[in-house]
């Protein structure tokens, strides 16, 4: 399964399970998660400019691949991004 259709299996699952959650699937479907913590990262970086007293932020980045089995995913997920706001039931 390629990168398109986890993402699009993941937006469809999270639909079903947070319809009102904090997160617009839809909206960032078309987007990459590196892209998106990078738009993250660069806010973070303008606020620390602006708030002045630091030095200028670096921003260090790192190709890695971690494969996870099924099982292994749902004990992980829960405990990161916007899918530590759902509830355990």
């Amino acid at each position: 399964m390629g990168q398109g259709a986890h993402t699009a299996a993941f937006a469809a699952s999270y639909r079903r399970v947070a319809p009102d959650g904090p997160f617009a699937v839809d909206r960032a479907s078309g987007r990459s998660a590196v892209r998106m913590y990078l738009a993250g990262y660069a806010k973070v970086a303008d606020d620390i400019r602006r708030a002045g007293g630091f030095a200028e932020p670096k921003q260090t980045l790192f190709d890695w691949r971690r494969e996870f089995t099924r099982a292994q995913w749902l004990d992980v997920a829960p405990t990161t991004g916007v899918l530590t706001h759902l509830s355990g039931s």
